[in-house]
């Protein structure tokens, strides 16, 4: 193993170089959609659609009322395409497309072949483990951060106890396989909306909108995927403003709907401040340790609320 091998830096290298590839991010996403359907299948209790709508996010159980097994599907097929075509080898739809327009651009070239990818598959357990580390902290260390922010900045907070729990849906905490489920699936698809097409879609308005021309942030092409990635500091001040901006889309989020939470500081706050570390970690450890992370997060508010 790498980590037995070499020098602990070079190991983290060697992890963090590995896992960039996409096969770690569709085979996690995979794990944890099965996982979070599963789950929702064997629950089915009374209050699935108000759970599922509050916490797996709204507009996806409006198309696809009461369950997002359809969608979830989609996307199990469409990561499972993926991870096969580039264990066995075989070049995917993308990949041939581009040999296709190099070859009618070039009547010489002859596409390689593709190499079967053989990944570390203890890398997965350490995507999970980190998310372990990250969600449990947070879990323990941010409402007491919020709860000091409140304290400083009001002079009467209103802050609730037990400090995260939300009002609306204590009542709903009735099976815990269903939470369970709703950890994974919320985990998954608030990253995959708000810190994944959110995001993007905030930097691409930044560069191609007319009264935002001088709002243009660098990006990079990512390593084995059709996608990209800031090429400066997450602290520099317009990929700043993108993700303050996608924290407070994200909070106020919460409030929108039928059976969204009671609006108040604390909450708000919380949120906030929650979204932000997940953009910090969705920018600087990859879509799948944030999810984990969100994952498990959720799982000990349902453990101890």
């Amino acid at each position: 193993m790498v980590f037995i091998e070499t020098p602990l830096g070079k190991a983290w290298e060697a992890y963090d170089d590995s896992a960039s590839h996409r096969f770690f991010t569709y085979s996690q996403v995979v794990i944890m959609l099965v996982l979070f359907e599963l789950f929702l299948w064997m629950a089915q209790t009374e209050h699935l659609y108000e759970y599922t709508g509050e916490k797996v996010w709204m507009l996806v159980s409006l198309i696809f009322p009461a369950r997002t097994t359809w969608f979830s599907l989609g996307i199990i097929g469409f990561g499972l395409y993926y991870c096969i075509t580039d264990w066995m080898g075989i070049k995917n739809f993308a990949e041939k497309k581009a040999d296709r327009e190099k070859a009618a651009k070039d009547k010489k070239f002859k596409p390689a072949p593709k190499g079967a990818y053989r990944p570390n598959w203890y890398y997965l357990l350490f995507q999970l483990f980190e998310g372990l580390i990250y969600g449990s902290l947070m879990f323990a260390l941010l409402k007491w951060g919020v709860w000091i922010f409140m304290l400083i900045a009001t002079p009467d907070p209103d802050i609730p106890i037990p400090l995260d729990a939300s009002i609306s849906m204590q009542d709903i905490h009735s099976n815990p396989i269903q939470d369970l489920a709703l950890a994974f699936g919320g985990g998954f698809y608030e990253e995959l909306i708000f810190r994944g097409f959110l995001f993007w879609w905030l930097v691409y308005a930044g560069k191609k909108i007319k009264f935002l021309k001088d709002f243009d942030i660098d990006v990079e092409p990512v390593r084995f995927l059709k996608t990209y990635q800031i090429a400066g500091s997450w602290k520099d001040g317009k990929v700043l403003t993108v993700i303050l901006t996608g924290c407070l889309i994200y909070s106020l989020s919460h409030y929108l709907f039928p059976w969204g939470d009671t609006l108040s500081w604390y909450s708000f706050l919380h949120r906030f401040f929650f979204g932000l570390i997940m953009y910090a970690i969705f920018v600087n450890r990859k879509f799948p340790v944030a999810a984990w992370t969100h994952a498990v997060y959720m799982t000990w508010y349902f453990i101890f609320y």
